[in-house]
């Protein structure tokens, strides 16, 4: 995967409704090796995977229009810019959020509204791990663990599993 990812992992909505919704074509190309601008696949629990190269995809507007009657879980990683971000949005409104962005002095993880119950323990699992890997990384990764424990899905993995879903190309309308 790239140092950059976006990625939407969307419930509650036949792929097809959600493509529809979201003005994209799924060309049934398999993205083997993920140079595709958009890229989706079927994952466990009803869970549609959209993996996106444009940034400007993680809009607000575009999640609320997306989750009506549905449940997006949205993350964005930069590893570069130490910039981590992911947040759920269900029927047009957000329900939380969890942030990490890189400063001067201890790593600061925000959040915003009710946290899914993954989230203690995903909080108390990092605390732990402190001794060993540095507050920063830790609080990278943390927005990052909270999608996953949620979706099943992580960027870093895709195309190193051996039995993960074939992901195929999408284009916009």
């Amino acid at each position: 995967m790239p140092m950059t990812a976006v990625w939407f992992a969307v419930q509650g909505l036949p792929a097809e409704t959600f493509l529809e919704r979201a003005e994209f074509i799924d060309t049934g190309e398999p993205d083997e090796f993920f140079d595709a601008e958009l890229s989706a696949a079927e994952y466990p629990e009803g869970w549609y995977v959209v993996l996106a190269a444009d940034i400007t995809l993680f809009d607000a507007d575009k999640l609320k229009v997306w989750s009506e009657g549905a449940r997006i879980i949205a993350a964005f990683s930069d590893e570069d810019a130490q910039f981590s971000l992911a947040t759920e949005w269900r029927d047009c409104r957000a329900l939380w959020s969890i942030s990490h962005e890189a400063g001067e002095g201890e790593p600061i993880i925000a959040i915003e509204g009710d946290m899914p119950e993954v989230f203690e323990p995903v909080r108390r699992e990092f605390l732990e791990k402190l001794d060993g890997e540095t507050p920063a990384e830790l609080a990278f990764r943390a927005p990052l663990e909270v999608a996953f424990r949620i979706t099943g899905f992580r960027a870093e993995e895709v195309g190193f599993l051996e039995d993960g879903p074939v992901f195929t190309s999408l284009e916009a309308e």
